[in-house]
């Protein structure tokens, strides 16, 4: 009986708010508060690759993702959003437009990200080749759709593209696939 009337006036007492609820407001509209200042970032992005038909390329990019404004990057951070990328290559460039979903950081860079260590993205290519690439004939236009993936900077990229250019190809589609660092 002395035991449920301790728990009782224990119940009864007044409760102080938790630690992790902020002082002067609860923490949900400090949260939405957060959120809404944002800012629109654009962070820049390389990537070596050995892939066909290119051979070897490098790619340089951008990505646009909004950010909350607290939010620098220099640990992991998780960046979202449209990107364009250029990548020029032995045997072929390639120009493209796409969607990204990349976790990484800054270091103490302020508008490029060296450190991939999770990405995926999905894009729309115009891949140009010549100079000798593994297609006959090597010099063509190609329009397709690569997705990449990138674990710890290790990048993955797979595509499947349709000639678009003049003249006739032994093959109107073309599979292509490769293996990089950053993304």
């Amino acid at each position: 009986m002395l035991l449920l009337v301790a728990v009782a006036a224990t119940a009864a007492q007044p409760q102080d708010p938790p630690a992790t609820e902020p002082a002067g407001g609860d923490l949900t509209s400090r949260i939405l508060e957060e959120e809404q200042d944002s800012e629109l970032r654009v962070v820049g992005l390389t990537r070596v690759r050995l892939s066909a038909p290119q051979r070897i390329s490098a790619g340089v990019g951008v990505i646009f993702s909004r950010q909350p404004s607290i939010y620098d990057c220099s640990t992991v951070c998780d960046l979202r959003g449209l990107f364009v990328q250029a990548e020029p290559g032995y045997s072929g460039g390639q120009l493209s437009v796409g969607y990204a979903d990349i976790m990484g950081e800054k270091g103490g860079r302020e508008h490029f990200l060296p450190k991939v260590y999770l990405a995926w993205g999905i894009k729309a290519t115009l891949l140009k080749t010549w100079n000798e690439a593994d297609l006959t004939p090597s010099d063509q236009t190609l329009l397709g759709v690569e997705g990449d993936f990138t674990v710890i900077r290790i990048n993955f990229s797979l595509g499947v593209f349709r000639h678009v250019g003049s003249g006739d190809p032994d093959e109107p589609w073309v599979l292509t696939g490769g293996v990089g660092w950053g993304f």
